[in-house]
């Protein structure tokens, strides 16, 4: 299976990098094919809600990088986000990157081979505060129809390198190798 995993956060090498790269090595252990996406290094603009795209068969005015994860979407079978809890939910990378979905519309059910997703989460705190980053996840499967394979959430670690040692790690490459 061909999995996109887009991960969300604007350090380099920090938690949710290690929690997507504990995924991929699972994920890969077991044969399958992970395309990562760095959205935080992408140049990706905003839904301007101009409607362009309704008018145009799902093609969004913006030219810019998120064509290169439009790509993806043919192949792929799967999307993970990996991204850290901004304020109660998705980081505003992968959030930007949500929102432009809106281009394909009820089409993204029909358009692409994605049918599953996860979701892997850093959080500085304590895991009660995702909850509204969880919610609006299932809220996104519920209306693309795409079937949760797991959320994974490390709670705890705010600085780079406090997730070392976590257990969402195991959990991270245990999902990776369930698929």
């Amino acid at each position: 299976m061909e999995i996109l995993l887009l991960t969300g956060s604007p350090r380099k090498d920090g938690n949710s990098s290690a929690l997507a790269a504990a995924f991929t090595n699972g994920a890969k252990s077991v044969g399958h094919q992970v395309v990562t996406v760095d959205t935080a290094q992408l140049n990706i603009g905003a839904c301007r809600a101009c409607g362009y795209c309704r008018d145009h068969d799902g093609i969004c005015l913006q030219h810019d990088d998120m064509e290169q994860i439009y790509g993806h979407w043919q192949s792929a079978e799967m999307i993970v986000f990996a991204t850290p809890l901004y304020y109660f939910n998705f980081s505003a990378q992968i959030k930007t990157v949500i929102d432009r979905f809106y281009a394909r519309g009820g089409s993204l059910k029909k358009r692409t081979s994605i049918n599953r997703a996860a979701l892997l989460v850093c959080c500085g705190a304590a895991t009660p505060v995702s909850a509204a980053l969880v919610s609006t996840y299932n809220a996104i499967l519920k209306y693309l129809e795409w079937q949760n394979c797991g959320i994974v959430i490390a709670d705890n670690v705010h600085d780079i390198g406090e997730i070392e040692n976590h257990p969402a790690l195991l959990s991270a490459e245990q999902l990776g190798k369930s698929l």
